[in-house]
């Protein structure tokens, strides 16, 4: 009984402890997938306790053949709020993944982490759901929509500035015309800007007109004189200098509400 039992121990010394099996391993792996990514083999190559027996360390080769279950997109670029994807790849693909898995001991089970030596899931992007937003997809007729749809709101801001200008430039014309026939003028207006937007130059050299403004929080900004130079009161003003006696407004980067008044006093 001695010699059987010393050989038990000798034979179960050689061989050491066994790491975790490929279905631990496999159903290990599998947690670690997202969800529209499924697992439909997994293999191991070779495995080896790196370390000791006392506090083994194994690391395992494996390769595992994974598809995945919806179209996939990745993100191209974004016009006017909206996300542009391609698909880039079809629902039911399939890729292989290899990798190595180290396990150690802990609390009665394995502790194990993956690193897979390349993977091409990342490199899809996700499914469509995953992005945050409008999305189109490039090369359908999504696209050709959008396509049209930001042509036509281009037309309509277009055509929103241009009556917007011909407002102002026919009040300036009429502020000129009242200056020349002697007449008296004031007119008050509301001009928005959007951010960036430029209004017509107003020209105040010729004396014809003058034009004073605040913004509808109430803060004076400009004033300008017969004759005389623009000036600001107020460091924020929304204006800028073509040179001394031209000028114009400029929205900033949310956007500028002013109430203009365009006058001539005889």
């Amino acid at each position: 009984m001695v010699v059987i039992g010393a050989a038990i121990v000798a034979v179960s010394c050689e061989r050491g402890p066994r790491g975790p099996s490929e279905e631990q391993l496999r159903n290990r792996f599998a947690l670690t997938l997202p969800g529209y990514v499924q697992l439909s083999s997994f293999g191991v190559q070779v495995q080896e306790n790196i370390a000791n027996d006392v506090e083994p360390v194994f690391k395992t080769r494996f390769v595992a053949k994974v598809r995945v279950t919806e179209d996939m997109f990745r993100e191209e670029r974004r016009e006017a709020g909206v996300i542009l994807i391609r698909r880039s790849a079809k629902s039911g693909a399939e890729y292989s993944l290899y990798g190595v898995a180290t396990s150690v001991p802990h609390a009665g089970g394995w502790q194990v982490d993956s690193v897979l030596e390349d993977n091409p899931i990342a490199r899809l992007g996700g499914p469509r759901e995953i992005f945050s937003g409008r999305t189109v997809v490039l090369g359908t007729d999504e696209e050709s929509a959008l396509r049209e749809e930001i042509a036509r709101a281009a037309r309509i801001e277009e055509e929103r500035i241009e009556a917007k200008r011909s407002r102002i430039n026919s009040i300036l014309k009429r502020a000129a015309e009242a200056a020349r026939t002697g007449d008296t003028l004031s007119e008050i207006f509301v001009l928005e800007l959007g951010p960036g937007e430029t209004s017509p130059i107003f020209d105040t050299s010729s004396g014809s007109y003058a034009v004073a403004w605040k913004e509808l929080d109430g803060l004076t900004g400009l004033h300008c004189e017969f004759r005389g130079e623009c000036f600001a009161t107020d460091a924020r003003a929304p204006w800028q200098r073509k040179d001394q006696l031209n000028w114009y407004f400029k929205g900033g980067g949310k956007g500028t509400r002013l109430e203009l008044t365009v006058f001539v006093n005889r």
